[in-house]
């Protein structure tokens, strides 16, 4: 039965990797983990977007 349950899980990293490169997925999952969140799909995928955006903007400045 664990089994079963086990495989029905998506893993937010492999999903993230097919969008954004493995250094953004991890800074962002040391991230929400230094500030004692849970990592999911959707906090890893908003601290990616602001990282991001961040970097972009001090590009441009």
């Amino acid at each position: 039965m664990s089994f079963e349950r086990s495989e029905c899980r998506v893993d937010p990293i492999k999903i993230l990797l097919l969008k954004y490169p493995r250094l953004l997925i991890i800074k962002a999952a040391f991230e929400i983990f230094s500030q004692h969140k849970k990592i999911d799909l959707f906090e890893l995928e908003i601290n990616i977007k602001r990282e991001f955006e961040k970097s972009n903007y001090q590009k441009r400045a």
